[in-house]
């Protein structure tokens, strides 16, 4: 292992990473969010981006449009889901497999101020919390723009220790409400900085499987 200059996360991370549209019955985009493969044809997303939605559209590298149909593994509490999607020649991300990270560590993410730009944040892990039957999650001290959900967290390694997301309310992070600070942490949203799932929950056994008509039976 050697640490890896910013400048190399960077493009490890833009080269794995997609924007993932959510779009609903009437043919509508009504979320945006942001994923990354961690295997050939793996796609790895926060399960926020997509939830309730009649079609999942994947922004490849080129514009093009491909959609996303076969779901390989999810689990809605822990807020991650993979997909079955065939891309040519997009690069995987390799994950932290010794589970290695710990409070006060530098990492990075890529954050999405708009549509086609991506910038790289350096940040730091200031807490873990545990959400009980949701699982852990890394709380990392910078805050982001939605479209960012679902990106990679990785250490100085260039290691994806986590993705971002981690709400159990869908879109909660992003509700203007000061009562809502007071019960947060039980909807699973970070009172400072932002959640982080642990990339070790994510369970790629296929054991889930079904299509994305099949989530909404779920």
């Amino acid at each position: 292992r050697r640490l890896l200059p910013p400048s190399d996360i960077y493009n490890r991370a833009a080269a794995a990473s997609v924007l993932v549209e959510n779009i609903n019955a009437k043919g509508l985009r009504r979320n945006i969010g942001t994923g990354f493969f961690i295997a050939p044809g793996k796609l790895l997303t926060a399960f926020q981006v997509i939830d309730g939605a009649t079609k999942v559209r994947i922004v490849g590298p080129q514009r093009q449009l491909i959609e996303a149909t076969e779901v390989h593994a999810f689990n809605r509490r822990q807020d991650w889901i993979l997909f079955n999607v065939a891309v040519e020649g997009m690069p995987s991300l390799e994950r932290d497999a010794a589970n290695s990270a710990a409070i006060g560590d530098r990492s990075f993410f890529l954050d999405v101020p708009a549509e086609g730009t991506r910038v790289l944040v350096e940040t730091s892990l200031i807490g873990k919390q545990d959400l009980g039957p949701a699982g852990d999650r890394l709380n990392i001290s910078d805050t982001l723009n939605r479209r960012a959900v679902g990106s990679p967290l990785f250490n100085e390694y260039g290691e994806v220790i986590g993705l971002i997301g981690g709400s159990l309310l869908p879109g909660a992070a992003f509700l203007e409400d000061a009562a809502f600070g007071a019960r947060s942490n039980s909807l699973g949203v970070a009172s400072r900085g932002t959640y982080a799932v642990p990339i070790a929950l994510v369970n790629d056994s296929g054991s889930t499987a079904t299509t994305v008509d099949g989530l909404l039976d779920r």
